[in-house]
C-alpha cells in the first residue's frame, strides 16, 4: 500500500498522528478526535465517514477508545483550519508508517468516501 499525503493536508498533522501512535495512542483514539473535530465543523457527511470509520477500528471487540487530552487537542485543529478530510488523510498516512496496515487501509477508505461526497464537479 503506497498512501500520500493529499496537497492539501499539512505534514505536520501526519508527523503528529506518527508521534501519538508511537507513543502508545491507538488509531481508534486519535479517531474519536476526528469525529469530534467533525462535530464542530457541523459537517454531516464528515461525522458519519468518521463514525462508519471508528466502527470498522474498533472491530467486534471494542477497546477503550477514550484519550481525553488527545480527543480535545484533535477537536480543536479546526480553530486551525484542519479539515476532517485532511485529518483522515494524516491519519492514514501515520497508520502506514507505523505499519498498521489494516487500519491504514479502514482510514484510507472512509477518506476517499468522504473526498468523493465533498468534491465539486463542475
Amino acid at each position: 500500500m503506497n498512501l500520500k499525503l493529499d496537497k492539501n493536508t499539512p505534514k505536520s498533522i501526519a508527523t503528529l498522528f506518527i508521534l501519538l501512535l508511537k507513543e502508545g495512542i491507538n488509531p481508534a483514539q486519535i479517531m474519536i478526535g476526528i469525529i469530534r473535530l467533525a462535530i464542530n465543523t457541523k459537517d454531516s457527511h464528515s461525522i458519519n465517514s468518521a463514525v462508519g470509520c471508528l466502527r470498522y477500528l474498533l472491530g467486534p471487540m471494542p477497546i477503550d477508545a477514550r484519550a481525553e487530552g488527545v480527543t480535545e487537542f484533535i477537536a480543536a485543529l479546526s480553530t486551525e483550519g484542519i479539515t476532517t478530510l485532511m485529518a483522515l488523510d494524516a491519519l492514514a498516512m501515520a497508520c502506514k508508517a507505523c505499519d498498521l496496515i489494516d487500519a491504514a487501509g479502514f482510514i484510507r477508505i472512509s477518506y476517499l468516501s468522504l473526498k468523493a461526497r465533498t468534491q465539486r464537479i463542475f
